[in-house]
């Protein structure tokens, strides 16, 4: 085994550097690789340049420089793997809890609130983001960049858009009008003339673009308008007062009359009312809502009025039982506020507000006849 000096060590340095090898922990870790085969193989029947050349050609396949190169995008893309590894991971999660919660929710399974909520919020915290970056990554052009930029903010936008329509949350209707604004405004007009010179993509832009503006205009229908919806919640509004009116005529005319009221019926009417203020409050809005929020999910997460409907139900009981010999005075306890194993109970807030207004009324009514 013939060993390398100092000369010849110094002869691969310099010719490294020459091929383009300049990281210094590169160019040294390869030249001690070139030195332990030279001193493995290398016979007196060859000299040194023509061994070392042979020996070299085993590190490239075109050009030696391929190594630094190789060196240098693991160096400034470590990280470009485990990004690209944990998007693939966010995204295959949010569609399995998404999938969950939408079987779930057509089930009337408990958890399918939760399991859309989660896939809806990795989809566009998480895997949205991610997606981006790496999309960045690989583009050069600064304006493909601005686009997948616009891109995933409305993306990220309509994704917790749908999930503040499907939660009842406020806000929906404007995060959804802001994706409209940032689509139709920003994003296509920036796409289409990005694109529509070039023409190679001419005909694709020419399709993506009228794609884009069809989705936004069927996107658009399915939105009210802040006129329509404001005047459905005035709506809901007066039809809930004029209701209360009656009620509280209804009590007075009984009480005028001094007609008998049974105990049973007093503890219905009274934790009805005690509900009523209990979802009026939850509503921020005084004597008005300003939002018909679910009022079951509502219900179940506030302790007081978790307690009222709970009081609300035993009495109800109570009271059905005290007049078992006749139906129809029985205050009906499904398909409104009273059902607890039914998938929409009490629904949304104006109904509930409803339910117990008739309950209310039955009371009352009754206790007349």
């Amino acid at each position: 085994m013939i060993s390398i000096n100092d000369e010849q060590f110094d002869f691969i340095l310099n010719d490294l550097s020459a091929q383009g090898i300049d990281t210094e922990s590169v160019r040294m870790n390869l030249a001690d690789h070139i030195c332990c085969i030279l001193e493995q193989e290398w016979s007196n029947d060859t000299d040194f340049k023509t061994q070392y050349q042979a020996v070299l050609r085993r590190f490239y396949r075109k050009h030696l420089n391929e190594i630094e190169e190789e060196t240098h995008h693991l160096l400034t893309n470590k990280n470009y793997y485990v990004m690209k590894k944990f998007m693939i991971i966010s995204g295959i999660v949010a569609s399995v809890l998404l999938t969950l919660g939408v079987t779930l929710k057509y089930l009337h399974f408990p958890g399918a609130a939760v399991c859309i909520t989660l896939g809806t919020v990795i989809t566009s915290l998480l895997f949205l983001p991610l997606f981006a970056t790496l999309k960045l990554r690989e583009q050069s052009k600064i304006k493909t960049k601005i686009l997948v930029i616009i891109g995933t903010l409305a993306s990220i936008l309509l994704t917790l858009a749908i999930l503040f329509k499907i939660q009842h949350w406020p806000g929906a209707n404007a995060m959804g009008g802001l994706v409209f604004v940032i689509v139709a405004f920003v994003y296509l007009p920036l796409y289409f003339f990005s694109y529509f010179r070039d023409p190679e993509t001419r005909v694709n832009t020419i399709i993506t673009s009228i794609i884009i503006v069809l989705s936004c205009g069927l996107f658009m229908s399915l939105t009210l308008t802040p006129s329509t919806e404001r005047y459905l919640q005035e709506r809901k509004n007066a039809s809930f007062q004029l209701t209360e009116q009656l009620v509280q005529n209804e009590l007075k005319f009984a009480q005028s009359k001094q007609d008998v009221i049974t105990d049973n019926a007093k503890l219905v009417f009274n934790a009805a009312e005690i509900l009523k203020k209990q979802l009026v409050e939850l509503g921020k809005g005084g004597q008005l809502l300003i939002e018909d929020f679910q009022a079951y999910d509502a219900i179940m997460n506030h302790k007081a009025a978790n307690e009222a409907w709970t009081a609300l139900i035993k009495n109800v009981l109570a009271y059905n039982q005290s007049v078992g010999e006749k139906p129809e005075l029985v205050i009906p306890t499904t398909l409104n506020i009273l059902a607890k194993n039914e998938p929409h109970a009490g629904s949304k807030a104006f109904e509930t507000l409803n339910d117990l207004q008739q309950i209310q009324l039955k009371v009352l009514q009754q206790s007349i006849k």
